[in-house]
């Protein structure tokens, strides 16, 4: 109910502060092992926790949502030295992190605000959850903010590193190897739909008038007539390989002088996704399915400009598959020159220079899988006939179903 006066078209007559709770902790522990004067380790290991309880706009909790990110991570590094002009460094670390989202209304039973159970059968009760609810440029019900579920990502790295000094040479070669994963599993609409109020039927008194300046999309929503969708979403679980290998050397020319050069590469395999859920590319010279129909729909009303015989429609979407499930090409030719001078002019100048060529990643940290035709979304159509009855209602947005 109204809890304060509002203004003269019955607007912000609803307020209510908010507050978000916050909770964190982090553990950390190493130990550091000298097995003799040569050979030195140490392990590390650490979590974190935080939560974030927000967004309690309403008592009913409809609104309001708890968010998790925990990270876990564990490193191995050992140094061996044998001999006074070289030595080994092995390390490898890995680290795991999800952040989730939960609804307050998670469970929440649909059928008590009056939907069919055409609708409340689509969804799984357990995580059913109360709606997206927007009303033109009224607040929101169930303003999620990703939706449920979570994101999860693991990496794994492991390098070796070589130290080699010879004369007024120091020498360092290496390699180092990674392993990205990410598993991607939000359902915004999945658990609810969205119920969305606009202006398109509460027009007059013609359907080419303008829009009312104000409540039209509160009509619609009276008058249970929505907008707005419904969605399946395919879970993705992604991955990418990293590697990565370099030479260089620190060379003391004289005292005064001081070059380092070297050279890197560096070789990131395409993206994959374990069930092959992702679009690849698109076949711009080949014939669309939808040719044949569109060829014939022209015809019958071609422009001289065009004659039908030349209509044509190109392309479609191709996908990965098992045998080639990259999402692109990958490149083998990452060679990376790298060069600096140092020159000391007097005891307080020294001039520096340098040269460096380097490549970026588009590992899954950076590139999501386009999974069209795995992921559906079904739009509520209220009316076929611009208005003149109505197939779905605020009871029954889907009254066929949903696309699978």
């Amino acid at each position: 109910e109204p809890n304060q006066a509002g203004t003269r078209e019955g607007r912000n007559n609803h307020f209510r502060t908010t507050k978000a709770l916050e909770d964190t902790w982090v553990h950390l522990i190493r130990l550091d092992h000298n097995f003799n004067q040569n050979h030195r380790a140490f392990v590390r290991m650490s979590t974190d926790f935080w939560q974030e309880d927000k967004n309690r706009v309403f008592t009913t909790g409809a609104n309001g949502i708890i968010l998790n990110r925990q990270n876990r991570g564990f490193t191995l590094d050992d140094v061996k030295v044998f001999s006074a002009t070289f030595l080994m460094n092995v390390r490898y670390g890995v680290t795991y992190a999800n952040f989730t989202e939960k609804s307050i209304a998670q469970g929440f039973d649909l059928s008590s605000l009056g939907f069919a159970s055409r609708l409340t059968g689509l969804i799984d009760k357990s995580i059913a959850r109360f709606p997206n609810v927007v009303v033109g440029s009224f607040t929101q019900l169930a303003n999620w903010e990703s939706g449920d579920g979570g994101n999860y990502s693991t990496v794994h790295s492991t390098g070796v590193t070589f130290t080699k000094l010879s004369g007024s040479h120091s020498l360092r070669f290496g390699a180092d190897f990674r392993v990205y994963r990410e598993n991607q599993g939000r359902f915004p609409l999945d658990v609810a739909p969205q119920l969305a109020y606009s202006t398109t039927y509460t027009r007059g008194p013609l359907n080419t008038s303008a829009a009312p300046a104000l409540g039209g999309e509160l009509a619609s929503f009276l008058l249970g007539v929505p907008d707005g969708s419904m969605t399946r979403t395919a879970r993705l679980a992604e991955q990418d390989k990293w590697f990565g290998t370099y030479l260089q050397d620190d060379w003391k020319v004289t005292r005064k002088l001081v070059v380092n050069w070297g050279l890197r590469y560096e070789l990131e395999t395409p993206v994959t996704e374990r069930y092959n859920r992702s679009v690849a590319g698109f076949a711009f010279g080949q014939a669309s399915p939808l040719e044949a129909a569109a060829r014939a729909n022209y015809a019958a009303n071609a422009i001289p400009e065009l004659p039908a015989s030349q209509f044509a429609v190109r392309g479609g979407l191709t996908y990965v598959s098992p045998s080639s499930r990259g999402y692109w090409k990958g490149e083998r030719n990452n060679f990376m020159p790298r060069i600096g001078i140092a020159y000391q002019l007097d005891p307080k100048t020294v001039l520096r220079t340098g040269y460096g060529l380097f490549f970026d990643t588009l590992g899954v940290n950076k590139t999501d899988s386009i999974a069209t035709g795995f992921s559906q979304s079904t739009p509520i159509q209220a009316s076929l006939d611009s208005g003149i009855t109505y197939v779905a209602t605020n009871a029954n947005p889907f009254p066929n179903g949903l696309i699978e």
